[in-house]
């Protein structure tokens, strides 16, 4: 009886392992439901969960052991889920990495690099990926990161980071990206010593249950992540139109980069509105966040955008994060539509697959005490005060 009070939408994301909505402009629309077939987990199974989970600590040994780096084997999917499992229990944002073969399904369809760290004795130390969420994409993602706790604080991270690095650089990626928590500062500082430079804030981006890391001094309410980049490209000037409501901020976020930004070429701003906006929405289930990318602004975006928002609160859906590409010439418009609907600043991301991209979030009746955000970086502390501005 209370499936039939839902909404279709809602009833087909409570029984569906993923949702996505596609806008193909002329071609009309898509809906891609994913449903796994085996739904057991060899290790969930075998295994009991830990009764503590390993606390996140900094270690006083800083020995450094030389690790040995390698991509995992598909035979090797499974200790990947047995070293999750042992430092997470099931509390870790990725329900893929419990079971091996979608792990292996993730490699062969080019959507993660996954490495392994052992240790001299060939026990398995550490696990860290590349995580490519479209294959026409010139970033990645790096994290997933976790170090079995005897092995902390032996420079085991930095030697998987490295390794990672070296592979972006060789696959002639323009960049990396990291999501760090901010309910305390370890995986910002780690994060930074690496190289990275803040450049968005992503307001209640899992739930407050779901640890990262066991900590001390949690709060109830969602957890938040800093977006960090990495520039790998030689080009260090990119053409894009800034939206005049946010263009102070992001020119500090790019300075911050060590970005130059110019403006878009007359014969770009001069092109015609196209009629279509191509879009893609990617439901996460277990985070209850959607992502809302616009590949092209056309003409109908301010229907595009409305229809999505609608779609997305009805499924009660906690945050949106909506991606504009400022290589668009239509940019300034679609910001305005979005402020309009409810949408909020969050920053950056440079070299998506449509462009250097302005991240905008919005909150489905989803309170976020920013004062209890734990932020390392100056200017993740400017993010964090324009957004306090903008929403008082």
């Amino acid at each position: 009886q209370d499936q039939q009070k839902k909404p279709g939408l809602l009833i087909i994301k409570d029984n569906v392992d993923g949702l996505e909505f596609h806008n193909l402009g002329p071609e009309g629309k898509e809906l891609q439901l994913e449903k796994f077939l085996h739904r057991s987990s060899p290790v969930i199974e075998a295994e009991k969960p830990p009764d503590i989970l390993p606390t996140e600590k900094e270690s006083t040994d800083h020995t450094p052991v030389p690790f040995t780096m390698k991509i995992i084997e598909p035979d090797e999917a499974i200790e990947v889920s047995r070293l999750i499992y042992r430092s997470y229990g099931y509390s870790y944002l990725s329900d893929d990495l419990y079971y091996p073969q979608r792990i292996i399904s993730l490699v062969e369809h080019e959507h993660l690099i996954p490495v392994i760290a052992l240790s001299p004795d060939k026990q398995v130390a550490g696990y860290c990926s590349l995580q490519i969420e479209n294959t026409e994409d010139n970033i990645a993602e790096m994290g997933q990161a976790v170090v079995s706790p005897e092995f902390r604080g032996h420079k085991c991270l930095e030697q998987m980071s490295e390794y990672l690095l070296n592979t972006a650089k060789n696959m002639g990626l323009h960049g990396l990206y990291v999501q760090a928590v901010t309910n305390h500062l370890y995986s910002q500082k780690s994060s930074h010593r690496f190289g990275t430079r803040d450049c968005a804030l992503q307001l209640g981006y899992c739930p407050s249950e779901m640890e990262f890391k066991k900590i001390d001094g949690g709060s109830d309410q969602r957890v938040s992540v800093v977006l960090s980049y990495l520039n790998l490209s030689k080009n260090n000037s990119h053409a894009i139109r800034v939206p005049e409501k946010y263009e102070d901020i992001i020119k500090e976020i790019y300075d911050n980069l060590n970005i130059e930004i110019t403006d878009l070429p007359p014969e770009i701003l001069d092109h015609p509105v196209p009629e279509h906006t191509f879009s893609r929405i990617k439901i996460l289930n277990k985070a209850n966040i959607a992502k809302f990318h616009v590949f092209r602004i056309g003409q109908d975006f301010s229907k595009v955008l409305n229809t999505g928002l609608k779609k997305l609160c009805h499924q009660h859906v906690d945050v949106i994060y909506l991606h504009l590409s400022m290589g668009d010439p239509q940019i300034e418009s679609a910001v305005t539509d979005c402020s309009y609907q409810g949408f909020i600043f969050s920053g950056v991301l440079p070299h998506e697959s449509a462009g250097d991209s302005i991240i905008l979030q919005y909150l489905n009746n989803v309170d976020i005490d920013l004062d209890l955000l734990q932020l390392e970086s100056e200017i993740a502390g400017k993010i964090k005060n324009f957004i306090k501005s903008a929403i008082k």
